[in-house]
């Protein structure tokens, strides 16, 4: 297993930062100190590692070490490589946010993909909302594997991506920098980020989250027995997504299903149809739907979807004609037990 962290850039003041120094920043730095006092980011970093590596989320562990088969167990900011997508830095005066110019993301990722190409790894996780925009150019071949999460070629070499939020993110419906307690949750991180990183690792069984039905979901939607799967669906347009309390054409506990189904459902032909995830308690915009796979979207467009859908926002592409009550599905289909009929019969 070769794990690659990219995030944006540095933020610190130094310039010509050699490796061994880079090392002792991270590793020693921050490494060294107690887990629950390292900085957002690396605590981040270190319940993503946690998970890959099988460890518990608990803060009350101090050791973080890692046994790996051979030897003794080594340090577990020493089982990743940490790159970013910009080698400069461009900060808000004052702090450490990153205020970069496209110019140097773009002239920076020559580097980054000579980075992936002799470091192979096997997963990359990507954290940073911009940064897959950013990285896009260097991007050979990509198949959407689940959300958040593609199969992708960056310096001929093969690897799973998952990109998700920046741990340091404020907000706490989106950010994921401090640990679990048992009066203050990681919703981000338990929602999203650990799922992803499950089905980039090939492990369904940990890829699940809570399927509730909300305000959004009418009686028409299927309800489930399995209530801990996770579920896509399929609306005909980005539009029909974004309204709020829509339902969906049809949905299904595995993404390929949505997909293969997609010729079979209602769509408008000009406007391609959307893709959306359960989690926990609301849908999250996954991606548009072309030749049965999920076409790249910037992680800023799928936000605003969700916005629109939650109420936050209001829908104003003037390339969609306005929806009535008729544009919508009285019900939807649910894949999986039509397919489970399928079988029976």
């Amino acid at each position: 297993m070769r794990v690659l962290v990219i995030a944006m850039e540095t933020g610190r003041p130094g310039h010509h930062v050699t490796l061994a120094r880079r090392y002792h920043q991270v590793v020693e730095e921050s490494g060294n100190t107690a887990p629950d006092r390292r900085n957002p980011h690396m605590v981040g970093t270190t319940l993503a590692l946690r998970t890959v590596h099988g460890l518990p989320l608990d803060p009350a562990m101090r050791h973080d070490l890692v046994d790996v088969g051979h030897g003794a167990p080594v340090h577990l900011f020493d089982t990743f490589a940490l790159a970013n997508v910009r080698l400069c830095s461009s900060t808000l005066t004052g702090t450490t946010q990153s205020s970069p110019a496209p110019t140097m993301t773009r002239q920076c990722a020559r580097h980054l993909e000579a980075t992936i190409a002799i470091l192979e790894p096997t997963l990359c996780l990507v954290q940073g909302a911009t940064i897959p925009a950013g990285m896009a150019p260097i991007i050979t071949d990509r198949a959407q594997i689940a959300a958040c999460v593609q199969d992708v070629v960056i310096g001929g070499h093969r690897t799973r991506l998952v990109a998700v939020n920046h741990p340091s993110t404020q907000r706490a419906t989106t950010g994921w920098g401090w640990f679990p307690t048992p009066t203050r949750g990681v919703p981000y991180f338990t929602h999203t980020v650990a799922p992803a990183l499950a089905a980039a690792l090939g492990n369904p069984a940990t890829t699940t989250t809570t399927f509730q039905p909300d305000s959004m979901v009418t009686a028409g939607e299927p309800a489930r027995d399995d209530a801990e799967a996770p579920m896509y669906a399929l609306w005909r347009t980005c539009h029909h997504y974004a309204t709020p309390r829509s339902i969906p054409e049809a949905s299904s506990s595995s993404l390929q299903t949505v997909l293969n189904a997609a010729t079979g459902l209602p769509s408008t032909g000009k406007f391609g149809q959307f893709v959306a995830r359960r989690e926990a308690d609301r849908w999250v915009s996954v991606g548009f739907v072309k030749d049965g796979s999920i076409k790249y979207s910037k992680p800023t467009q799928l936000n605003v979807y969700d916005l629109c859908r939650n109420n936050s926002r209001t829908f104003s592409n003037p390339s969609y004609p306005p929806l009535a009550k008729a544009d919508h599905p009285r019900h939807t289909v649910d894949l999986d037990e039509a397919a489970d009929q399928s079988t029976s019969q």
